[in-house]
């Protein structure tokens, strides 16, 4: 990446250099050929590569898109704080709710992102990972933001609320067991060093877990279940919002158990 960078600083000044040659001739001939020249020294600057990361911190929407940019638009936030709530409900924004990035990214929607004096961020086949596990009244106190609920911040989220420990916990807890250690390490291993998946012209893309025909039936009546319960008086009449998406992160699931599972879970 310094090699890159260097290059690229000797490059650019070559192209400065070159470009106030071309502002100070007079012939209109030498002018168009070093203008040339500049077009193919800019076509040949190496790109800078990006230290690889698979997680980010506190950000906001725009500094989003630059990382996933960079990063083959896959990114996670895991976090045991919720100040990304904050950060999306306006904390940086005088207070004006910026959530349509992740809606778009969770979602896997193309986005396009502009950006002020900058050139303009287009994600075509973005993945964002949300993991948060704030304080309860975090969790409670997001449906009260501008814009959480109706526009479907809130339902996109899985919630475990578990029963609190404390006053019961162990003080000399037992370490993991080094077996599940193991087992744990080289599963993940094994997950991170999946190549990528490619389409005909060698660019990156997303891997397709198909459904077997008795899966996707089951899948399907289990939609139809809960298509039922979002009616009035139904399970689900006063969460609409969640319920709408309950199908889909169910399938996330089953898709993230698969690749739990499964030493060879792309089948490559």
């Amino acid at each position: 990446i310094k090699d890159a960078i260097s290059e690229r600083k000797t490059l650019e000044k070559v192209i400065d250099a070159k470009r106030n040659k071309a502002a100070k001739v007079k012939g209109s001939e030498e002018r168009k050929e070093l203008i040339e020249e500049i077009k193919g020294l800019e076509r040949d600057l190496p790109p800078i590569p990006s230290y690889p990361r698979l997680l980010a911190d506190d950000f906001t929407p725009e500094a989003l898109a630059e990382i996933m940019e960079r990063q083959d638009q896959r990114i996670g936030l895991i976090e045991s704080e919720g100040g990304l709530f904050d950060t999306l409900a306006g904390r940086y924004s005088n207070g004006v709710p910026n959530l349509d990035a992740v809606l778009k990214f969770w979602g896997g929607e193309a986005a396009q992102i502009d950006r002020k004096g900058k050139e303009t961020i287009y994600l075509d086949d973005p993945a964002l990972t949300l993991c948060l596990s704030p304080q309860p009244e975090v969790v409670q106190g997001m449906a009260g933001k501008p814009g959480f609920r109706g526009r479907g911040f809130v339902g996109r989220f899985l919630f475990f609320m578990p029963t609190s420990r404390l006053g019961s916990r162990r003080v000399d807890p037992p370490p993991i067991p080094r077996d599940v250690e193991h087992q744990y390490t080289a599963k993940l291993r094994n997950l991170l060093a999946l190549p990528w998946a490619q389409d005909e012209q060698g660019c990156k893309v997303s891997y397709v877990l198909p459904l077997s025909p008795d899966a996707l039936s089951l899948w399907m009546d289990f939609q139809a279940s809960v298509e039922k319960e979002l009616r009035e008086g139904g399970e689900f009449e006063h969460m609409l919002d969640w319920a709408g998406k309950y199908p889909g992160s169910a399938i996330r699931l089953a898709g993230l158990f698969h690749l739990a599972a499964n030493e060879n879970p792309t089948g490559t």
